[in-house]
């Protein structure tokens, strides 16, 4: 029987465990934006990961609040290539950030959404970690106008 070998996950000797809750739930800009709208918000309302430097499985949706018809050629032409997410803490802000596939979003009619889900890692620095209690976690997309914000969600980091 063949075996199948997998790295090892490294976690630091000084890594605490937690579990990043939501405490919770954004929600969509009511009526028509010149822009479409963006959501992010942890992928479940309870996970657990380890700080420092938390692997956060997330879900981002991207949402055609326009008037128009959205697919991958609207998206390039509003400059959206990359969304990033933000833990704001009382140390200070962590940001990840990553490119949209935009060949994965189908087109979007108005009032439709597009979710997906992937896990980011929010580094921290030697001077400034986050610590287990309350945070806010929000997001951007940046565009050739202005940047698409998503509302921020409450999160907290509890020890384990």
């Amino acid at each position: 029987m063949p075996s199948l070998a997998v790295a090892a996950i490294q976690i630091p000797s000084t890594a605490k465990p937690v579990v990043i809750e939501a405490k919770s739930s954004p929600s969509l800009k009511e009526g028509v934006t010149q822009l479409p709208s963006y959501l992010i918000a942890p992928a479940s309302p309870k996970a657990p990961t380890f700080l420092p430097d938390p692997q956060v499985p997330l879900r981002i949706t991207l949402a055609n609040t326009t008037s128009s018809k959205l697919d991958r050629q609207k998206l390039e032409e509003f400059g959206i290539q990359k969304w990033s997410a933000t833990i704001a803490t009382p140390a200070g802000q962590f940001t990840a950030s990553q490119d949209f596939n935009l060949s994965s979003i189908p087109t979007l009619e108005p009032g439709q959404s597009y979710s997906f889900t992937t896990v980011a890692t929010f580094k921290e620095l030697a001077d400034r970690r986050i610590q287990p209690g309350n945070a806010v976690m929000s997001g951007e997309i940046p565009t050739k106008s202005r940047p698409i914000q998503a509302p921020g969600v409450q999160i907290t980091f509890n020890e384990i």
